[in-house]
């Protein structure tokens, strides 16, 4: 935030209620990067004139979106208050009598887009139906204008209706019109001739929900933000206090999820799940997790939930078998509140011989369509099995369709509870024919619209007895991009290899052509054109980078375009042990990205030997970036030391390894922040020494 700026609430009438809050949200103000009309550039400008074409630009995205907003200025202002969940100083939302810094919190354009795409603004389709994700309303309304869909009389409630799951942290923003003294008077006045509340009730109509209940008395806005505790359809009530008299005024709503999803949590064949759940907001918030078996309905009835008490930047361990939260011989998956101020990384552990580790990003992204580069079946006794979530709040027609490298297979359609999952096992029960050996992929797709999340998991057992002997895990994908950025990549680095598979997301048929950077070099040492996609098709590319290309050995980064949508998976494996890990490539990269995890010469309870992380961060800008990496202690303390800032050109990639790379930090267990002036992409290797067996795991750092 700009240093200077003053954030002094408005004096309100005659000072009896004083709860007029400015700004309402906040944008990047310090340290920006302007460019020029021929192309140079002013670095480090700041100050709030900076901030505000941001937010004008936002809503100038959103109306190309959708160009219902052109003329609805109170849902505009209804979903950016919505979006804006990430608080950078203060709490979440706008507590009455606190002047905040950040109104309802900075903006975010992911967010709100989210919620821009689906909108009712005609007036004659009142009642409108329930949204099944995030929406807006926007209404003309009357006080009194009887047999009229608009009519909004004194001491009423006017009732809208959204669709959500146990667990999902929500938040709902009503907006109407004031009355500005201006420009004449200078805007000294803002009038507010209609009072509304806001109140949010359950699935069985019982409300105010906690947390769901919202009436200032001089802001033209109402905003909260609570934690679903059913599933199930809730019921908006805006309610117009007696006393108004204002003939005509217009309302918008807007309401978004913002949730972590974990696919894939085990107590069962040996694995047991290690979740690690991060606060990465700006206050201390109470971080809750909601357990669900294959149904739906929590695995122990018993203890259906946790609740961890964290401070900023503070972490908890939740370990699945202590309490039985899983019972054993059981798998199941979890709903964390929060996705935008919450980061999470779960370890699938294999706890006895042969100790065997993957680990995965909590997703807060879902799509009723994913896509999964890389799945195999009797491929050299490499096999994958791959877990969907229904992050729907109703029952989701889910089909698999399995891709090769052209492009069809088969497809398995199967159904799934709200808040229930399917473990599919490709060696016993693929659920269609698809022959032995395969190499390929899927789609995963919700024919009613639900929306989905997935992790794989790629496995070795050579022994064919069933154990696992190497395990390594990636998230699914919600959607493709023209770009994707592996940043580590070896050939012969101490007998480690990288490959990796595309798809093709598009639908449409074109070569990928990849480039590579040496560490720590913005010079290009090779590329290639030779993997070619047909529609819906994967393409392996093993090694990474091809022989003869950069030179071996080699460590680096990697950059893969192709003029339609594709994502991409990579592997690493080492030829002297069993350790195998793998990571989802970054189509799309942030100047902040969070790692829930960070180990340096640590014996853990979960595993085996000694653990010590790897970080990669590579530049995904056109320009050179300056890195700079804060470490946290396990309580949310700094560490008091950080990495020095790096300039890293720019698409390449700079290794620290084992991190913290100070001589002076012996053992560490935290948590990391990377920032950078460059769009970045992060990937943790945790390996620990001493086995030959795989304790190897990889995960893509949390871009926020």
């Amino acid at each position: 935030m700009w240093p200077d700026s003053a954030w002094n609430n408005p004096r309100c009438g005659d000072g009896t209620y004083g709860d007029r809050e400015k700004p309402e949200v906040v944008a990047s103000a310090y340290g920006l990067t302007l460019l020029n009309n021929d192309g140079s550039s002013q670095p480090n400008q700041q100050g709030t004139s900076f901030s505000a074409p941001q937010v004008a630009g936002l809503a100038a995205l959103l109306a190309e979106r959708n160009a219902d907003l052109i003329d609805e200025p109170e849902a505009m202002r209804a979903i950016i208050m919505a979006s804006a969940v990430h608080n950078v100083h203060g709490p979440s939302g706008i507590p009455t009598g606190q002047d905040l810094e950040d109104g309802a919190g900075a903006i975010d354009a992911a967010l709100a887009d989210s919620i821009a795409g689906v909108g009712y603004e005609d007036v004659y389709q009142y009642p409108y139906p329930a949204c099944e994700g995030p929406c807006w309303w926007s209404n003309y309304v009357y006080n009194n204008y009887p047999g009229h869909p608009g009519n909004f009389p004194p001491g009423t409630y006017r009732w809208y209706y959204f669709k959500a799951t146990k667990g999902e942290r929500i938040r709902v923003v009503l907006a109407w019109v004031s009355d500005p003294a201006g420009p004449g008077g200078g805007y000294a006045a803002d009038l507010l001739h209609t009072d509304l509340d806001l109140a949010i009730f359950d699935p069985d109509g019982q409300g105010p929900v906690a947390n769901g209940y919202s009436a200032s008395h001089d802001n033209s806005y109402e905003i909260v933000d609570f934690v679903t505790e059913k599933t199930g359809q809730y019921a908006i009530g805006v309610y117009k206090n007696a006393g108004t008299t204002e003939y005509l005024n217009s309302i918008g709503l807007a309401w978004v999820k913002d949730a972590t999803y974990l696919p894939d949590l085990r107590n069962k064949g040996g694995f047991v799940s290690q979740v690690y759940i991060r606060n990465d907001g700006a206050e201390p918030r109470n971080v809750q997790v909601h357990y669900f078996d294959y149904l739906g309905i929590p695995p122990n009835p018993s203890h259906p939930s946790d609740t961890c008490v964290l401070n900023p930047n503070q972490h908890c361990w939740i370990n699945v078998f202590d309490l039985q939260r899983i019972p054993s011989g059981s798998r199941a998956s979890a709903i964390v509140d929060g996705g935008e101020d919450v980061s999470v990384t779960v370890l699938n552990v294999h706890q006895a011989s042969p100790y065997t580790t993957g680990s995965f990003a909590g997703l807060n992204e879902t799509s009723d369509s994913l896509f999964v580069p890389l799945l195999m079946r009797y491929n050299s006794n490499w096999h994958s099995d791959l877990t969907v979530f229904n992050a729907g709040s109703q029952s989701a027609s889910v089909t698999v369709q399995y891709v090769d490298a052209a492009g069809n297979v088969c497809s398995y359609p199967f159904s799934l509870a709200t808040n229930g999952s399917k473990n599919i096992d490709l060696r016993t029960s693929p659920g269609c024919s698809l022959p032995p050996p395969f190499v390929g992929g899927a789609r995963v797709y919700s024919t009613n619209g639900q929306p989905l999340a997935a992790v794989a998991n790629e496995w070795r057992d050579n022994p064919a007895d069933g154990v696992p002997d190497s395990f390594m895990a990636y998230e699914a994908f919600p959607a493709g991009a023209t770009s994707s950025f592996q940043p580590l990549l070896m050939r012969d680095n101490n007998t480690w290899y990288t490959g990796a598979s595309f798809q093709d997301t598009a639908g449409s048929s074109g070569s990928v052509t990849t480039t590579y950077f040496p560490q720590d070099s913005g010079v290009q040492c090779g590329s290639s054109g030779s993997y070619g996609l047909v529609a819906n098709g994967i393409a392996i590319a093993n090694p990474l980078p091809p022989s003869g290309q950069c030179g071996s050995p080699f460590v680096g980064s990697g950059r893969a375009t192709r003029s339609a949508g594709f994502v991409s998976v990579v592997n690493q494996a080492t030829t002297a042990s069993l350790k195998a890990m793998s990571y989802s490539a970054v189509g799309q990269g942030t100047q902040t990205v969070v790692l829930p995890l960070v180990l340096k010469n640590r014996n853990v309870p979960w595993g085996t030997g000694t653990w010590s992380s790897g970080l990669t961060v590579q530049n995904l800008g056109d320009s050179q970036a300056t890195v700079r990496i804060v470490y946290y202690n396990a309580d949310g303390s700094l560490l008091g030391w950080s990495e020095q800032d790096r300039q890293v050109p720019a698409r390449a990639s700079h290794v620290y390894n084992p991190a913290p790379t100070s001589g002076g930090v012996v053992t560490f267990e935290g948590s990391a922040v990377v920032m950078a002036d460059q769009p970045i992409a992060v990937v943790v290797n945790l390996i620990a020494s001493g086995s030959s067996d795989d304790t190897a795991m990889s995960y893509t750092g949390v871009s926020h």
